[in-house]
């Protein structure tokens, strides 16, 4: 898993302002620090497709994974040098909204995200 550097304050600030500027620091948001990597290697987890919004289409290289209330974790699948997959992480938050999409999305297939990304049948 790897997470860039400005996707710290990505996780960790909200916007005042409803315009997606991310200004200020989230206590509650912080309080959910340990669900991310609990959420990424919960057995259990409910793991969906990503939307993707300019493609408007679900993307299997997006994988959206579901363990505590509505919290979700969402990373980007790409393929290691040695064509292995890796998982970049994109964002994560409580999806008080949309919860019910995400649970209506498509499940997420290793097979289909590596056939998306060019290895295999």
């Amino acid at each position: 898993m790897y997470f860039a550097a400005g996707k710290f304050g990505h996780m960790f600030y909200e916007s005042t302002a409803r315009d997606g500027r991310k200004d200020a620091f989230s206590p509650v948001r912080a309080k959910r620090i340990d669900w991310i990597k609990s959420t990424l290697e919960h057995p259990q987890a409910a793991v969906y497709e990503g939307w993707d919004k300019v493609a408007r289409a679900y993307d299997s290289t997006r994988r959206v994974a579901v363990v505590y209330e509505d919290f979700v974790v969402v990373v980007a699948m790409g393929l290691k040098r040695d064509g292995s997959l890796k998982a970049n992480f994109v964002t994560c938050y409580q999806a008080d909204n949309s919860i019910g999409k995400i649970r209506a999305s498509p499940m997420w297939s290793r097979a289909d995200c590596l056939r998306l990304l060019g290895v295999g049948p």
